[in-house]
């Protein structure tokens, strides 16, 4: 799907919404991306969660991945149930909330260390081993569909910087 264009946005919501009708169940991914940010524990998620949870009547069952050394850990939450009445504001609310408690739950059983230069070049390490695995993976698109991505240090501050250099 080209997470830029509205029409081919509408026409994956109208395919989901028939799956969804129909019994299926969907995995999404609100944030639209992997969240390849150091600073941000999530990325702000997409409405079209809610949208389609109004629509259908079918609970978002939230699920929450965190990469930890060679391991990764999951998380569900307990379903969230949208009516016509949610906003979808408060429905992303809501949902964020949950997702970002259970992402502190799997931190929880990580030993407590101290961000530092290792902590950075392990998480760059963990970024560049995500990426290699995906010979087709574009960077500068998928940083491009964040959502709200001119409120992470790491945009504002590359901005900065190219603003005083000219």
């Amino acid at each position: 799907m080209d997470r830029k264009s509205k029409k081919n946005k509408k026409k994956s919501l109208n395919k989901m919404l028939k799956l969804l009708r129909g019994g299926k169940s969907l995995l999404i991914c609100p944030e639209g991306t992997w969240n390849l940010t150091p600073s941000k524990p999530m990325l702000p998620l997409n409405w079209g969660i809610i949208e389609l949870a109004k629509q259908t009547g079918v609970p978002i069952v939230p699920l929450v991945l965190e990469y930890y050394s060679e391991c990764c850990y999951a998380k569900f939450g307990d379903p969230i149930y949208v009516d016509n009445q949610t906003n979808k504001q408060a429905g992303i609310n809501q949902l964020e909330e949950v997702m970002a408690t259970l992402k502190w739950d799997i931190w929880e059983m990580f030993p407590i260390q101290r961000r530092h230069n290792n902590l950075k070049n392990e998480f760059d390490e963990m970024v560049q081993k995500r990426i290699s695995a995906y010979p087709k993976f574009d960077f500068e698109y998928e940083m491009s569909v964040v959502r709200g991505r001119e409120n992470t240090p790491e945009y504002v501050f590359k901005k900065r910087h190219v603003n005083m250099t000219m």
